[in-house]
């Protein structure tokens, strides 16, 4: 319970430790009749119940003055008056005319008529939980408004996305924005915000960023903060595109909150949160690790607020302008996340695309030359480092494709011909149809054929199409092996550098991670049946709970369910790629295994297609080499071709387009085309029997005849008696 006492008296309430007179006819006014009951006599028993509740004094409505929150000391009975006594609580904020009336119901002020009238009223109502829920609409108030501006901010710095140029450690990127479609509006109503009136939400930006000798995506997103202190902050996140991995999170509306000035500064950590260790060794390993990215930060030429944060942009108040301007902010955030990529990723062939750009391994052992201090944060980044900590454990979602959830995949052989051709990968129409079909139906592939055929480029082809049309991120690539199991698939526990156990995702776990189609290279060379366990029920189209839980105590399980920890979509497909002919280490897949996969046998090419080939590759333009002689050509066609070579052994074309690039290089006419069959094609008929190596002796004499020097000749039959001693070798 608690008092309720309302004056139109102007200063009634201004002293903290006063006194007050009331007319005792309006003593109970507007309380319930057993309370009436029980303390309108206003004897001694009833006067020390009054004193023990708290009492909210207010003002009546006109006067719009605060209440406030306070107890009742003391209670004298005159003839027609009640005087009392009162003390205001300190801690407690005043009360404004328009919260009270916000929270008006909550006190149990059921007559809009009470706070217009001076009275004294008994509530059965817990006041402090009433103020409590105040307090929450205040924050909200307030977090409305600092989300609004906040908003602002970070719309101008995507808005503000321009091809851009910026160095890090002795290397240049160029970074090209492109803008994607808008996310859904956040779904959390704890924000303030309205998307009628404050949408739609900011458009993400993916940041193209390329060196000479690689490239990498990230994303910079605007995101509604979680956690119970965070909950609904309009932040600024930078990610990386194809893992939940976050490198840099600014939370714009929590210090516009908290700003009492005209700008409000904003700093984005430089260093990497962890937690410093007992164990002497590591503790000394770890503080290398952060001395080093302080030591890369120090030499950046960024602006910094301190050695471990950096001055990242300020807003304006009241107009919310980004100062020094969006542009320069967004590239100072680029700039940064770039340098802690590197120690924050833990597989960088996983982001990046050719040579990495740091080795932070190799930066770290020049560090480790001399003994270092843990180096201890300033004490001005200390609510940084506590905002990065809190929003770090849940990691930012990448961004899905735009198709991957799409309940069927729907892939054109019209689609999948650009990439077929920017790899010069020559297919039949009617065996492109069948794949897009295949994939199309719901089935995984498994591309069967000799080597050379290119099986890996064409699935690779297939994952880039599906990607361009918004079905996945490319392909996920993996190479199987024969000691492969379900760690190697799925995954397994495993011990991090911080020497803790925690499970490290599979290959197929971490494609899915990736929004990525898995390409599994070479399958024969692993028993599949034992390396993919569980996965045979979920190639199906089932599901499966594994045994293992996350770093954040949900379960892993896999399948096509929204609930599932990793999530197999309808758009997911596994493309394997499987050798003919592989005797050194070749596993049979069994039944159930092909059951999951549509088989497609992909041949050699005619003998008018493979000639095409090495005419196209024997004259083109490729790292300055000079054309290959129409001698060379001429007898690689009849080497490569079902007369030939090609009718004992069939290879394909990657292996005659490897010997005509390396004579091309040689230029050393019939020597160098003995030199090519030795380098590369003679490990590719290892095995043969004696008959078919016999007459591919023949193919090859005939083909090196009457143009080869006689030392480079005796040099091939002697390295081809030594791998077919049983076959006959003739002269002529």
């Amino acid at each position: 319970m608690y008092n309720l006492l309302v004056t139109a008296q102007e200063d009634a309430w201004d002293d903290p430790s006063g006194s007050y007179l009331l007319e005792r006819a309006r003593f109970l006014e507007f309380t319930d009749q057993s309370i009436r009951d029980r303390f309108e006599r206003l004897d001694e028993l009833a006067v020390v119940s009054l004193c023990g509740f708290p009492a909210l004094f207010a003002y009546e409505s006109p006067r719009r003055k605060p209440a406030r929150r306070g107890y009742i000391t003391r209670v004298t009975i005159e003839p027609r008056f009640v005087r009392v006594g009162f003390k205001l609580d300190p801690q407690t904020r005043p009360i404004a005319p328009e919260d009270l009336e916000v929270i008006q119901r909550t006190l149990g002020i059921d007559n809009t008529f009470e706070l217009n009238r001076t009275h004294w009223a008994v509530k059965d109502v817990n006041l402090t939980e009433a103020l409590r829920r105040l307090e929450g609409v205040r924050k909200t108030r307030v977090l409305q408004a600092a989300n609004r501006f906040a908003l602002l901010a970070v719309r101008s710095i995507l808005d503000a996305a321009e091809p851009f140029e910026v160095d890090l450690a002795g290397t240049r990127f160029k970074v090209e924005p492109q803008r994607l479609s808008p996310g859904p509006w956040p779904a959390s109503q704890s924000s303030g915000l309205d998307e009628k009136s404050d949408g739609p939400w900011p458009q993400p930006l993916q940041l193209d960023c390329s060196w000479a000798t690689g490239r990498t995506r990230l994303i910079v997103s605007a995101k509604p903060g979680s956690g119970d202190r965070y909950q609904g902050h309009v932040s600024l996140v930078v990610s990386v595109l194809l893992t939940s991995r976050q490198l840099l999170f600014l939370n714009v509306a929590n210090a516009l909150q908290e700003s009492i000035g005209p700008t409000v500064h904003y700093s984005a950590l430089a260093t990497i949160v962890s937690r410093i260790p007992d164990d002497p060794a590591e503790k000394q390993r770890r503080s290398h690790h952060v001395s080093t990215i302080r030591r890369l930060f120090l030499n950046s030429g960024l602006p910094r607020t301190s050695d471990s944060a950096m001055d990242a942009f300020d807003i304006a108040m009241p107009g919310g302008e980004v100062k020094p301007s969006p542009g320069i902010a967004l590239r100072r955030l680029t700039q940064l996340a770039l340098l802690k990529l590197p120690f924050l990723v833990k597989n960088q062939t996983d982001v990046i695309e050719g040579r990495p750009y740091l080795d932070p391994d190799k930066l770290i052992e020049e560090d480790l030359e001399e003994p270092v201090d843990a180096p201890v944060p300033d004490d001005t980044d200390a609510d940084l480092i506590e905002e990065q900590e809190q929003l770090d454990a849940p990691p930012i979602a990448s961004l899905d494709p735009s198709r991957w959830s799409d309940p069927r995949l729907d892939l054109k052989p019209s689609q999948v011909m650009p990439f077929l051709e920017k790899q010069r990968l020559q297919l039949p129409p009617t065996l492109t149809a069948q794949l897009c079909a295949a994939l199309s139906s719901g089935k995984h592939l498994l591309l069967v054929g000799p080597p050379g055929t290119g099986k890996t480029v064409l699935a690779q082809a297939l994952a880039e199409s599906a990607r361009e049309d918004g079905y996945c991120n490319g392909a996920f690539v993996a190479t199987a092996s024969a000691d492969w199991s379900t760690f190697d698939t799925i995954g397994g526990y495993a011990m991090d550098k911080e020497g803790h156990f925690s499970f490290r995702p599979g290959v197929f776990l971490r494609a899915i991670e990736q929004r990525k189609w898995l390409l599994i290279d070479e399958v024969n060379r692993a028993d599949i049946d034992r390396s993919f366990g569980e996965l045979m029920t979920v190639l199906a189209g089932g599901r499966t709970d594994t045994a293992f839980t996350q770093a954040n105590g949900a379960a892993v399980s896999i399948g096509p369910g929204v609930g599932e920890s990793h999530r197999m979509t309808p758009a997911f497909r596994v493309v394997a790629t499987m050798n003919t002919w592989d005797k050194t280490s070749l596993f049979r897949l069994s039944y159930a295994v092909q059951r999951r996969f549509a088989v497609v046998f992909i041949g050699i090419p005619l003998d008018e297609m493979y000639a095409q080939i090495l005419d196209t590759c024997a004259k083109e333009d490729a790292d300055g080499a000079p054309a290959l002689g129409d001698e060379a050509v001429q007898r690689m066609k009849r080497l490569f071709s079902l007369s030939g070579l090609l009718a004992h052994r069939p290879l394909g074309p990657a292996l005659a387009i490897d010997m005509v690039r390396y004579q091309r290089h040689r230029q050393e006419g019939g020597t160098g085309f003995t030199e090519a069959i030795s380098l590369f094609l003679l490990p590719q008929l290892e095995g043969l029997d004696a008959d078919p190596a016999s007459a591919i002796f023949r193919a090859l004499r005939d083909a090196v005849g009457g143009w080869a020097d006689e030392v480079s000749v005796a040099e091939l039959r002697a390295r081809y008696r030594d791998l077919f001693p049983s076959a006959t070798l003739t002269e002529s």
